[in-house]
């Protein structure tokens, strides 16, 4: 048996977390996400979810115009207190970057 702390993941009371804190979260199995330096916590999803978020994306990308992007379960990074990750985006194509 493992046992981890997440005391150092954790900014002084008061705090707003931040994306550094958010990456130092448990690998626990919930999501972690951050909306305006609050702290989310979920369950991860099931497989009707996932079943359901890929038939959308499915239908989505048969629907989009070539100016814009489906994108299944990407991190949207908007500042250092808020990072979500959606089950599916529609982006700009020209806001895609490409993996490093």
């Amino acid at each position: 048996m493992v046992v981890s702390s997440t005391t150092d993941s954790w900014p002084p009371a008061g705090q707003p977390f931040t994306v550094d804190e958010l990456d130092r979260t448990p690998d626990d199995g919930r999501k972690y996400e951050l909306l305006d330096g609050v702290l989310i916590v979920s369950p991860r999803p099931g497989i009707l979810h996932q079943e359901a978020a890929t038939e959308l994306t499915v239908q989505l990308r048969a629907a989009c115009p070539p100016h814009l992007r489906v994108i299944p379960e990407p991190a949207a990074l908007l500042d250092n207190t808020t990072e979500f990750d959606p089950d599916i985006a529609v982006i700009k194509q020209e806001h895609v970057r490409a993996a490093r």
